[in-house]
């Protein structure tokens, strides 16, 4: 049985592949899927890879605003995530 864990570890394989317009795009796909099904053996899964995809894609966000702020100082931020232990 597939679990809120395994939608949440799912979603930091995408993230490593994804870049942020992606990860956005799949996280509300996801999310608008949700709303519409019925099988409650699976959602806890997508439940965890919805919520997994949209807490990435902030933690991006949020990087990308660092390195921009950094780079309006004049100095370089280079970030190196990996998504797994």
């Amino acid at each position: 049985m597939l679990t809120f864990e395994d939608g949440y570890e799912a979603a930091k394989m995408m993230a490593e592949r994804f870049d942020l317009a992606r990860l956005k795009e799949a996280a509300e796909a996801i999310g608008e899927a949700l709303k519409v099904y019925q099988v409650e053996e699976h959602k806890d899964f997508l439940l965890g890879l919805q919520e997994g995809l949209s807490e990435l894609a902030r933690f991006k966000e949020e990087v990308i605003r660092l390195q921009n702020m950094a780079k309006a100082m004049g100095v370089l931020l280079e970030v190196n995530v990996k998504f797994r232990e």
